[in-house]
């Protein structure tokens, strides 16, 4: 019978057998703990931000740069039906 098709109480059984015998050293589990928790430095990374600020200053001076016409127009959303 493959582990597949063993019922969840029989599985459950197996895989506690095998986690008595599979345990890390201490200095294992805390090679591990610091790889899942490794803290990352405070702030957002300065060519995300630079980016995006630039995007925003170009979405801008393209807005204000527009005919009143045209930014009037880009307001009017259709309604959805």
């Amino acid at each position: 019978m493959s582990p597949a098709s063993l019922p969840d109480d029989a599985l459950d059984e197996l895989l506690g057998e095998w986690a008595t015998g599979a345990r890390l050293t201490p200095r294992e589990a805390e090679a591990v703990r610091v790889a899942v928790v490794a803290e990352r430095p405070a702030g957002l990374d300065a060519g995300w931000w630079s980016g995006l600020m630039g995007q925003v200053s170009a979405a801008v001076i393209e807005a204000v740069a527009l005919p009143p016409s045209a930014r009037a127009a880009l307001r009017q959303v259709p309604a959805l039906a």
